[in-house]
């Protein structure tokens, strides 16, 4: 009897898809006693580096139109950030759930590997665990354990600055492409991984593709407050429309891991409590309409864009975002092939012309180190940054967006529209991140459930 309540509790562990890393020669020792289960043959994927790469696993995200800000129902709170757009986004995958310090463990061991004479990308690349430190709060064994005890490999990696994230989406884009290099895929050219942009974040979060009720009805959503329905943060009851409760005993139980109140992290012990005083592991609550875990609460998230206040009244209306900056790679003028830095990667410098540029203007630009009157950074396009940052502003080139609420923030956050800022070479005990990859193929996703219940 006991032994068939390990199965069970293994087979769950399985389809969770949380430890695909770990638990893969465990998995073989459960079989070999005859553990039964009905998974499908594809299961296995999920335990080692497949077609997939590395990283949490990706799910797809069907674009459309949605209401940037709609959302928003403290105009007061968020006074300098309340305006409501009609935006649209294309289609793109994202992971389903943050990326978590079992994920970063690999990227640093992979780093370790392949560089183990180059300590300073490895140093590089270590999150800074100093960030749990507070000067009147005990919080040591944060510091000294979080990101390495096996009890929290599962839970979202923070202390990671934007820019560590993003050479984490370089090494993942590597790794994928090398992968599939090696297993003769028949198309081994990829979509890079990336950082969402803040469009793309707040329509994933929203998850409105749920609120279809048939193929010519749908309610737009403007009145969602958090990634699920309704006014409130506890689940609704079972027989409730838009409910994710499979049961009455999980009518009441809390949808996100937030500070209840001032002071308040968790609430009392017992059923009423929300599973995290700081952290919880990835994928302890529900999804929302697209399948996504953790789109409110548990960690703050990165996302590409460089803060304004004013971003979404100045952006276009398809895939808006701020903070482009074009590059174009070196080339050798005499055989045209791409130079690369000493990990193998494209040299980028600033792109030099908005059009493509003839063979003689090319060939001169690449002997030319002079910066032309093209303006290859567009991070301050039409609301250039002060020169008086640290005196009357804070805000600058440098100023990058993370939404969704965490575990220190209360209820208000974990509205998709609200929207704070940080340096990108800053990080917080409070901030992780996910990461998306453009989709080239925009059909709809037939496999989305858009009636939820």
């Amino acid at each position: 009897m006991h032994f068939r309540k390990i199965c069970n509790i293994f087979e769950f562990v399985l389809k969770s898809r949380l430890m695909k890393n770990y638990v893969y020669i465990l998995g073989l020792i459960f079989f070999a006693f005859g553990c039964s289960s009905n998974r499908s043959s594809n299961s296995s994927k999920n335990w080692i580096y497949d077609e997939d790469g590395p990283g949490p696993r990706r799910v797809f995200i069907e674009g459309g139109t949605f209401t940037v800000g709609a959302s928003n129902h403290n105009p007061v709170f968020f006074q300098n950030d309340v305006y409501t757009m009609e935006k649209n986004v294309t289609s793109f995958y994202m992971d389903e759930n943050e990326v978590t310090n079992g994920d970063w463990l690999v990227y640093l061991n992979d780093l370790q590997t392949k560089f183990p004479n180059d300590f300073e990308v490895y140093y590089n690349a270590i999150p800074d665990t100093l960030v749990w430190r507070n000067p009147l709060s005990y919080n040591e064994p944060y510091v000294d354990l979080y990101l390495r005890h096996e009890s929290f490999r599962d839970y979202p990696v923070v202390g990671v600055t934007w820019e560590q994230a993003n050479d984490y989406a370089q090494w993942r884009t590597d790794s994928l492409h090398r992968l599939r290099t090696n297993n003769n895929t028949q198309n081994s050219v990829i979509q890079p991984f990336r950082l969402p942009t803040e469009a793309e974040w707040e329509y994933a979060a929203m998850g409105l593709v749920g609120n279809n009720i048939d193929k010519n009805t749908e309610i737009l959503g403007d009145g969602k407050i958090y990634p699920w329905n309704g006014i409130g943060v506890r689940e609704i009851g079972p027989e409730r429309m838009f409910s994710s409760a499979r049961s009455r005993r999980e009518q009441g139980q809390i949808r996100a891991n937030f500070k209840l109140s001032e002071g308040n992290y968790s609430g009392i012990a017992g059923s009423s409590n929300d599973g995290g005083v700081i952290t919880a592991p990835v994928k302890s609550y529900w999804p929302n309409n697209f399948g996504l875990y953790d789109m409110a609460g548990n960690v703050n998230e990165w996302v590409e864009d460089v803060y304004r206040e004013l971003t979404f009244l100045e952006a276009e209306s398809l895939n808006p975002f701020r903070g482009s900056v074009y590059l174009d790679k070196v080339m050798d003028p005499t055989t045209g092939e791409v130079q690369t830095d000493k990990y193998g990667r494209p040299i980028r410098v600033p792109a030099k012309s908005a059009r493509k540029m003839t063979y003689e203007e090319l060939m001169a630009s690449q002997n030319d180190s002079t910066q032309t009157d093209f303006n290859h950074d567009m991070r301050g396009y039409r609301d250039e940054e002060s020169n008086l940052y640290g005196q009357t502003t804070l805000v600058n080139n440098k100023s990058r967006v993370y939404k969704g609420g965490s575990w220190n923030d209360q209820a208000n956050w974990l509205n998709p529209a609200a929207r704070r800022f940080m340096q990108q070479d800053e990080s917080s005990s409070t901030v992780g991140f996910r990461l998306v990859m453009t989709t080239v193929n925009q059909k709809q996703n037939n496999s989305i459930k858009r009636n939820p219940r």
